[in-house]
């Protein structure tokens, strides 16, 4: 029997990353996104990495694979690889992408260096999500961020 990690993968935590549908628990990637969740709990990133890896392959198309993907690369700091699953998964949320999707978008791009790029995203999704104190957070770091190099300019 499959259980919710109560980990920093919690599946409870994973509505706000995914868009609300309902899933029936035979739904073979949302199995896979708890089984994933397991593993990481129980300290298996490598075994929980390829789960997600493969399943990627088997279900290009799911949220469930897509969001549990991206979270298992960025606990890696696999950014590159991150973004392009969470570029995916912007894709396949299309305009209903909700905040947390965006959060972790904004985060990927300015771990990997793209700070131009993050600083958009993070436009962009305050536009969406005017309100959202953790996009407003990434946003400031950036300006902050960007600031000592527009005075050097």
């Amino acid at each position: 029997m499959l259980h919710v990690a109560r980990s920093f993968i919690d599946a409870s935590k994973l509505s706000g990353f995914a868009t609300s549908r309902f899933v029936s628990v035979e739904n073979e990637p949302e199995r896979i996104r708890f089984i994933a969740s397991d593993l990481v709990r129980e300290g298996k990133l490598a075994e929980a990495n390829l789960l997600t890896h493969e399943a990627l392959q088997k279900y290009p198309q799911s949220e469930d694979v897509l969001v549990m993907r991206a979270l298992i690369l960025q606990v890696m700091q696999d950014w590159s690889t991150a973004r392009q699953v969470l570029e995916k998964l912007l894709a396949l949320q299309g305009p209903h992408a909700p905040a947390e999707t965006w959060c972790h978008w904004v985060r990927v791009l300015r771990c990997e260096g793209m700070a131009q790029q993050a600083f958009e995203a993070a436009t962009t999704a305050l536009t969406k999500y005017p309100d959202h104190p953790v996009l407003a957070a990434e946003l400031a770091q950036l300006q902050t961020v960007s600031q000592p190099e527009q005075r050097a300019a």
